[in-house]
């Protein structure tokens, strides 16, 4: 900004020994006031102390103290009524002042007058140099906002489908921010009016993205936040290893018949559709727990996933199961998920393999990963004492 001084502002030479001086000891607090010639909007003023070598005073620094003569403690005032009230500026009360030179800014007022009260020097005496009042000239230069994207940071790594949280940090010195607007290339995902500015973009497909932060302040000056390029990688290929059609061959520990065969129980159809026609395992007797189904891969599997669908209640038309869907008659209450670690000789229950009191038709049991060549579901009870499974599904890599 380019500022003007007033003449009518500066009283008194800042680098020569004459000055104001009050004469009378501790009689705080004392004023200098000085009325411009007509309204002025300031942002700055400057005041001037004696300097201890009052006799033979140099050009005053930013750095230069004083110990003897200086104002040590005041506020810079300014009228808004023409001298019936005075106001402390902003940033205008100062303590503990030992410097020669004191800038005071402050965001821009418009007045006629201004002055500064003593409340405080080092022996009592108030005495000034100089006072200073700087005005702006022409028409004022609005300072873009700034804006900062802090999540996510360049290099992030997602996985389809993601759930991605913008969040920017944005200020404006001279005025105010907003909006905040979040935006992927040039597409604008959503805008934000407070802050913490942030946006929740959800359901992100795999790709590359180049994201920025936007933020305008209140005269209309924009600004754009350097891009963060972050990664959503697709999802992982799930594999039902247990599927006959990917090489799962099942066995159990009885069949009632050749119409309720094992490899009912992995041929791909979660409802136990053609129930009494290969859709599905039945052991046909009554309470000779445990029971199990076990299905061999074609090769070992790190698997981590193991789901099993019960015979639905309303066995001659069911539906497709979902995770909610109950059953009261056919399902498995009770039961064991279990892997063999050597090919069948012995057989481990897996972390958090061991069920009571089920009455879903459709069950996750998942685990930290194992490899192994097979899996088996132990029965240990059915709601009628007859053991049935519409499918086991195991997913694994």
């Amino acid at each position: 900004l380019l500022h003007l001084q007033s003449a009518a502002f500066a009283a008194f030479p800042r680098n020569r020994a004459q000055g104001w001086y009050n004469g009378r000891q501790n009689s705080f607090p004392e004023w200098v006031q000085v009325t411009f010639s007509g309204q002025k909007t300031i942002d700055e003023v400057d005041l001037f102390s004696i300097q201890d070598a009052w006799a033979t005073p140099s050009v005053p620094t930013g750095s230069m103290l004083f110990t003897q003569y200086g104002v040590t403690a005041f506020n810079i005032q300014y009228s808004p009524d023409g001298g019936v009230t005075w106001a402390t500026l902003p940033n205008g009360s100062i303590v503990a002042n030992n410097l020669v030179w004191r800038m005071i800014t402050f965001p821009a007022v418009t007045t006629d007058r201004i002055r500064v009260q003593i409340t405080a020097t080092s022996d009592g005496y108030s005495r000034l140099a100089e006072i200073e009042a700087y005005t702006l000239v022409g028409t004022p230069v609005n300072i873009p906002p700034t804006v900062t994207l802090t999540s996510p940071v360049t290099g992030a790594t997602y996985t389809a489908p993601a759930a991605i949280t913008l969040t920017a940090t944005a200020a404006d010195s001279d005025g105010t921010v907003s909006k905040v607007e979040f935006y992927n290339g040039v597409t604008l995902l959503g805008t934000a009016l407070t802050a913490p500015y942030s946006y929740n973009w959800s359901g992100v497909a795999a790709g590359s993205y180049s994201l920025t932060a936007m933020a305008y302040d209140n005269q209309g000056a924009v600004t754009t936040s350097v891009a963060a390029t972050v990664t959503v990688a697709a999802a992982a290929v799930r594999t039902n290893v247990a599927l006959q059609a990917n090489g799962g061959v099942a066995t159990a520990s009885a069949v009632s018949s050749a119409n309720y065969p094992a490899s009912g129980a992995n041929n791909g159809d979660r409802s136990g559709a053609n129930w009494g026609s290969g859709g599905g395992w039945y052991n046909g007797r009554q309470n000779s727990f445990p029971e199990w189904v076990q299905v061999t891969f074609n090769g070992e599997k790190t698997i981590d996933e193991v789901d099993l669908f019960s015979i639905q209640d309303a066995w001659a038309a069911p539906a497709v199961p979902t995770v909610s869907m109950l059953f009261t008659k056919y399902g498995v209450t009770a039961f064991n998920v279990q892997y063999s670690p050597d090919g069948g000789v012995t057989w481990v229950t897996m972390p958090n393999g061991s069920i009571v009191t089920n009455n879903l038709v459709w069950r996750t049991i998942t685990f930290p990963e194992v490899t192994t060549d097979r899996v088996r579901v132990q029965i240990t009870a059915t709601p009628d004492g007859y053991s049935r499974l519409a499918e086991i599904e195991v997913y694994g890599k």
